[in-house]
């Protein structure tokens, strides 16, 4: 795998568990609260930065046959590579979820 390619998959991989993460916190305290509201912000930092890193303009997350996939590259094997967005995700019957250039903090939490 090239390097551009690794640091793309890397990057996904830390994006994933930071929304899991903020999904967590979001349920734990709700949308008022600052400790979600920071981890929403995180994400989209992280967002941000997955989007430089691999170049593309936007990002589709889906979890198919077990497999996290990111724009159609797969980053993690295994759906428990990310527990707490694969709950969330199965919760809410979401297949996928895209995530464009310009995303708002607000738009996290929603």
């Amino acid at each position: 795998m090239a390097e551009r390619e690794r640091a793309t998959v890397d990057s996904c991989r830390v994006l994933l568990k930071s929304l899991g993460q903020t999904i967590k916190l979001f349920s734990l305290y709700g949308s008022g609260h600052p400790v979600p509201a920071s981890a929403a912000g995180q994400a989209c930092q992280q967002l941000r930065e997955t989007l430089t890193v691999s170049g593309w303009p936007e990002l589709l997350i889906a979890l198919s046959a077990g497999r996290w996939l990111v724009n159609g590259v797969v980053v993690a094997e295994s759906a428990q590579a990310f527990e707490l967005l694969a709950m969330a995700l199965r919760t809410h019957a979401v297949r996928s979820a895209a995530f464009r250039a310009g995303t708002k903090v607000f738009e996290l939490s929603a």
